[in-house]
């Protein structure tokens, strides 16, 4: 079950930057206290108190060469069909897969027709949130919209996993 499926250059840009890019910047701007002090890593450090001292601990050149690295390999995943799958990883998938599109420049719904395109046994359903062209994508996903969806999601998600429990009964 996979919805808000990610891909294209525009996601593949934004959230190598989220991810990775701002965290380098931090880095070299002050160091590993200043990254134990941004926003997520302090959240981390809150749910897990002993994660201060190891970020603290960690060599912030080889922290910047790592993120550095994971950076890049997610900006070349902009040329897959999603991020971090290949058309060879999508055709291999056994399981039967649902999809829900997305509406937005990071969810794309042309990569969720690409994705259900590509795996084997998958259904997609693309009107779960307001339906958009390609051309007039919000610049944001509407999380007020998805959370107002999720009645809707349960009910593809459950449908779908009867219809293949009904499938695998015995007689």
């Amino acid at each position: 079950m996979l919805w808000r499926v990610t891909g294209g250059q525009e996601a593949v840009d934004r959230l190598a930057e989220n991810y990775y890019g701002q965290f380098i910047k931090i880095a070299r701007a002050g160091g590993m206290a200043a990254v134990a002090a941004s926003e997520h890593f302090s959240e981390c450090i809150a749910a897990r108190p002993s994660n201060r001292e190891r970020i603290l601990r960690t060599d912030v050149e080889e922290f910047i060469k790592i993120m550095t690295k994971w950076r890049e390999a997610f900006l070349n995943s902009a040329k897959l069909p999603i991020v971090g799958a290949t058309e060879a990883d999508l055709n291999a998938i056994k399981a039967p897969a649902c999809l829900i599109a997305g509406n937005d420049v990071i969810h794309t719904p042309a990569t969720a027709r690409k994705a259900a395109g590509l795996i084997p046994h998958s259904e997609l359903h693309d009107d779960v949130v307001e339906k958009r062209s390609d051309a007039t994508l919000k610049k944001e996903w509407d999380r007020k919209e998805w959370r107002d969806a999720e009645p809707r999601i349960v009910e593809i998600f459950s449908a779908f996993l009867k219809k293949f429990e009904r499938a695998k009964a015995p007689a």
